[in-house]
């Protein structure tokens, strides 16, 4: 079933390098006298911009997993509103703790900044409230980011006016620790995790599980940013302090002779008894066997994207958007690829242009791009040449997708240029269809968004750079 709705905008864009009116068949590529391996950069492209809708946020396939999760809100004017809150278990760190004889000092949430990707006005004070789930999340089950749980009507925490602080690291029961986000929690729900009458539920996890589901971080509506948390790190967890109730008999001591003498109650002629507090914390931990999901809320008709959506602005094809989480995917299509004849490709490389570069410092750009196709049921799948450099060097290095300064001798510029050799070759052999999206990767992580330029774009328009040979 396919999970997303395709929006494409505009006409297509007809350049050729023997300036023809009509461009088919064997005129599509420049005429070239007994080269064999030949060039062009003028191939027809149309582009667009598609409006996805649901993204998966958890699977029980720990390599499926997310590692960083988005929280809070955004009022993008290119963008529109975008809002994400957390929903989360946690597991034990041990099972059987004694909370007998304890009184509690504090229940604190600590979640680990991620080093990068967080978006939007920072020096704004951002608000964010805890609240307790009350609907069950299976660990073993898979959930898109449009799903959310039940949750219980009234806050257990907050934390009010917060200027997130991603560089500076905390000192955490005397270590220090990367920097983090600490809510602390009210002491009503820290005493029902103590209470002598739940102990049953630290006995397994199940039975904790069912005692205690989970909690939901949500930000503000006032808030102006995008957090990023890595709940791959330790950091990241619920910590429950406490200190454990003992007496002894009341003594002193005599500092020249070091003599010890007890203090006498008149009323009982016994030991005077004092009461001792021994600070101790319980972890309650997050792990891959932790069910954790994001869920969004985007709202692209708020922002000046809208008129790229729905066809309405004055040249659709100058502009193609790109947004994480469940937003936009740049489109792009070869019409004229397939009715090629007799060439193999050596290198088909898409350079495309960021158009607004101004807004970097509020939104930095996304740090790899990837180009991805549907498949039989309308999923969006990596394009071969993505998976060839995936296995080929674990990483994106020869498939490309970063950004990257460059000029053109009077101007600098960022691009992106992703590698389309392979599936190019495709498309002409009529084994895949003409079109292609450009993704954020993973979007389900990011909040990063990009503006390029279309295929009629004055100064940033995006092209294909062919190397052939003719066969």
């Amino acid at each position: 079933m396919a999970r997303f709705y395709l929006f494409l905008t505009g006409v297509f864009f007809l350049l050729n390098a023997c300036n023809k009116a009509d461009i088919t068949g064997s005129d599509i590529l420049p005429p070239q006298d007994n080269v064999d391996v030949l060039f062009t950069d003028t191939l027809s492209i149309i582009s667009g911009t598609a409006l996805d809708t649901v993204v998966r946020v958890y699977d029980v396939d720990f390599n499926n997993q997310l590692a960083l999760y988005l929280c809070g809100k955004l009022d993008d004017p290119a963008f529109g509103t975008s809002e994400s809150e957390i929903f989360t278990q946690f597991r034990l760190s041990t099972t059987n703790p004694d909370f007998t004889d304890v009184v509690f000092d504090s229940l604190m949430l600590s979640l680990a900044y991620a080093v990068d990707g967080h978006s939007g006005e920072f020096s704004m004070p951002q608000t964010y409230h805890v609240y307790r789930i009350n609907e069950d999340l299976d660990a073993a089950a898979t959930y898109y980011s449009d799903q959310t749980f039940g949750v219980d009507p009234v806050a257990v925490g907050s934390l009010v006016g917060h200027i997130p602080n991603f560089t500076d690291s905390v000192t955490v029961d005397g270590e220090k620790q990367f920097p983090q986000m600490r809510i602390p929690l009210d002491a009503a729900f820290a005493n029902d995790l103590l209470d002598p009458n739940n102990a049953s539920a630290y006995t397994t996890t199940s039975d904790f599980l069912n005692f205690f589901k989970g909690l939901n971080i949500q930000p503000d509506p006032s808030n102006t940013a995008m957090v990023r948390f890595n709940f791959a790190s330790p950091d990241t967890r619920l910590s429950l302090y406490y200190s454990s109730i003992s007496f002894r008999d009341s003594f002193t001591i005599d500092m020249v002779t070091m003599d010890t003498t007890f203090v006498i109650d008149p009323m009982t002629s016994l030991p005077y008894q004092v009461e001792v507090k021994t600070p101790r914390f319980f972890n309650m931990i997050i792990n891959s066997q932790t069910a954790k999901t994001v869920h969004f809320e985007q709202d692209p008709s708020l922002g000046t994207v809208q008129s790229y959506l729905d066809g309405t602005a004055s040249n659709p094809q100058e502009l193609s958007f790109i947004q994480g989480m469940e937003g936009l995917n740049a489109t792009v299509e070869f019409p004229y690829a397939e009715e090629i004849d007799d060439v193999i490709v050596n290198k088909a490389e898409l350079e495309v242009f960021i158009a607004a570069p101004e807004d970097s410092l509020l939104y930095p750009y996304p740090p790899q791009l990837i180009v991805t196709k549907k498949d039989s049921d309308g999923e969006l799948v990596l394009i071969g040449d993505v998976l060839v450099s995936l296995n080929a060097s674990g990483n994106f290095q020869v498939f490309g997708g970063t950004p990257t300064l460059d000029t053109d001798g009077v101007n600098s510029f960022y691009k992106y240029t992703l590698n389309l050799s392979g599936h190019f070759q495709d498309i002409i052999d009529g084994i895949e269809n003409e079109k292609i999206f450009i993704s954020i990767f993973p979007r389900e992580e990011s909040a990063t968004r990009v503006i390029l330029g279309g295929s009629q774009n004055a100064t940033q328009q995006m092209k294909l750079n062919l190397i052939y040979t003719k066969i």
